[in-house]
């Protein structure tokens, strides 16, 4: 684990040994010279970025897929201890668990496993997300999370979110919504832009589409590249200087220590804080 302190000050370093031959060694040796498109992809003015990489093992794939029996059970105690639903919404439920676990299958039994996640900050109230990964069957695997996400919350006791399918299209992509219940995010919009393009599976927590439709066209960009190699599993960009403003438009920032130290953590506006799993 590497955490560098913005580009001119700390870098620490914490090692770990593994003994030769373990599963833990195995996994790590796998992720040798893994090169990846998703670096590329990510946006320059974002607040906090994060990529992360696997290349699965089959030891790593069997026992992620060994949890799934026990995590079916755990879902459908919740269904059963929720009495007042009508037999008809009990089914639902059923179709849901089923479908969540099928698409968890999926996501274990690709070779590489990769996401990625920014952050922006607008104001004290107001910020946006937005997160995309490879997946298979992109198109029908979307199909199938707007179908789970009008049934699933059925299992929390929580309102149903409104799901509103094909609202527009970029480059013949089609652009879905989630319009969330009021209070279930928050901090966050209240609706979620998603689509399916190539690969990827993309989705945006913001009240405008526009954010979901520049990362696409990144994505399009990306996929025309060579990827860049990469030797960390997990890399996370954290730029302080964003968050500091913030902390003294609030008033969150009064103690002259941590502001002390968060100035010499932030040489700059564009000199992130940078976590890495090497």
């Amino acid at each position: 684990v590497r955490v560098t302190l913005s580009s001119t000050a700390w870098v620490a370093d914490l090692v770990t040994r593994m003994r030769a031959g373990s599963p833990s060694a195995a996994l790590l040796n796998q992720q040798a010279g893994y090169a990846s498109r998703l670096p590329s992809s990510v946006s320059p003015d974002a607040a906090l970025r994060m990529v992360s990489h696997l290349r699965m093992t089959e030891t790593l794939r069997q026992e992620s897929k060994a949890l799934l029996p026990a995590f079916r059970k755990m879902l459908e105690t919740r269904l059963n201890a929720m009495p007042a639903l009508t037999q008809p919404q009990r089914e639902a439920g059923q179709e849901a668990i089923t479908a969540y676990l099928g698409l968890l299958e999926k996501w274990f039994a690709q070779q590489n496993i990769e996401s990625a996640l920014e952050l922006r900050l607008h104001d004290e109230s107001t910020m946006d997300l937005a997160s995309w990964a490879p997946f298979p069957d992109g198109v029908t695997s979307l199909g199938t999370i707007l179908n789970i996400v009008e049934k699933m919350p059925l299992l929390a006791g929580h309102a149903v979110p409104t799901v509103s399918r094909n609202v527009m299209q970029h480059r013949d992509i089609a652009l879905h919504r989630i319009d969330l219940p009021p209070g279930q995010a928050p901090g966050l919009p209240q609706q979620i832009f998603l689509a399916a393009a190539g690969p990827y599976l993309s989705l945006y927590v913001g009240t405008s589409p526009e954010p979901l439709k520049a990362l696409l066209d990144r994505l399009q960009t990306a996929s025309s590249q060579a990827p860049t190699q990469t030797h960390a599993l997990w890399r996370l960009e954290l730029f302080l200087a964003p968050f500091l403003k913030l902390g003294a438009q609030t008033g969150q920032l009064q103690d002259p220590l941590g502001k002390a130290l968060a100035a010499r953590l932030q040489q700059g506006p564009r000199e992130p804080l940078l976590l890495e799993l090497l």
